[in-house]
């Protein structure tokens, strides 16, 4: 190679139009790796939300309701969870997956079949 290629080459390679071409590709290729990036950030957010919906599911009583479970509340509208909440003649209310039923304890048997004081 002599001089005057070489000189060529290095005018050819300094060339603005040249530079100008080399970094659009460099941008290219970056723009292509965040759009990747965020590509998988949306996918991995989407399926943590999914998952997170799913639990909420779990949790959700009128889920519960629909399955033919009631939920049991006192007179001041607080879930009832042990019979050791509850007295006779108190007023209860049941709630169901289409409305509600008013109800009083006339008795209260513990697990097992022991009776609960009535007071």
């Amino acid at each position: 190679m002599n001089n005057l290629e070489i000189v060529l080459k290095g005018i050819k390679y300094n060339n603005p139009i040249h530079k100008i071409k080399d970094k659009r590709q460099e941008l290219d290729m970056i723009f292509k790796d965040l759009n990747r990036g965020m590509e998988d950030i949306i996918k991995a957010n989407y399926d943590n939300l999914s998952k997170l919906d799913k639990k909420l599911q779990l949790l959700n009583p009128t889920i519960s309701l629909e399955k033919g479970h009631g939920i049991l509340l006192n007179k001041n509208g607080f879930i009832i969870k042990s019979v050791e909440d509850l007295i006779i003649e108190d007023t209860l209310k049941i709630l169901m997956k289409d409305g509600s039923i008013k109800a009083i304890v006339k008795e209260i048997e513990r697990e097992g079949g022991g009776q609960v004081d009535g007071n």
